[in-house]
């Protein structure tokens, strides 16, 4: 449906180039993903590049892709305009995810906890900081990590 969608338009919205991505990403179609992403990021009549960015960060992640993962949430993170709490907060979660599985956990919880200060509410986020937290201290983890 995407495709037909796309034929014989120059310009494609670039919602929609996200939600496809999106799909992509969760069939693990992630070399077609990162194709749709690339276009939706130089798509000038894309009003919301971060969702972009961020997607193109979870496209690496579910590609198991974690040193790669890192930089669309730096990039993020390092945007000196305001990209509002949310997108922040999800880039932090990004960052966390990568952290994790390359074993840093201390740094994944650090991560997480950076996401809680600007969504204090989140509940997922909050209870995957416990989870890692209680790992942490099964594994017999001498780290200091931050209360939740």
């Amino acid at each position: 449906m995407f495709e037909r969608s796309f034929k014989n338009r120059p310009i494609r919205d670039a919602y929609i180039q996200n939600t496809y991505a999106m799909g992509l990403i969760l069939t693990g179609c992630h070399e077609k993903a990162a194709e749709i992403l690339a276009e939706a990021e130089n798509n000038r009549f894309n009003l919301n590049r971060k969702t972009t960015v961020l997607l193109r960060g979870c496209n690496y992640l579910s590609a198991r892709s974690f040193e790669e993962a890192k930089s669309p949430f730096e990039t993020i993170l390092e945007d000196k305009n305001n990209p509002g709490k949310q997108t922040l907060a999800y880039a932090w979660v990004g960052l966390a995810f990568a952290a994790y599985h390359n074993q840093e956990i201390t740094s994944a919880i650090e991560n997480l906890q950076r996401a809680l200060e600007l969504l204090p509410y989140h509940s997922g986020i909050r209870q995957k900081m416990i989870e890692w937290k209680q790992q942490n201290s099964k594994n017999g983890s001498t780290h200091k990590v931050p209360p939740v």
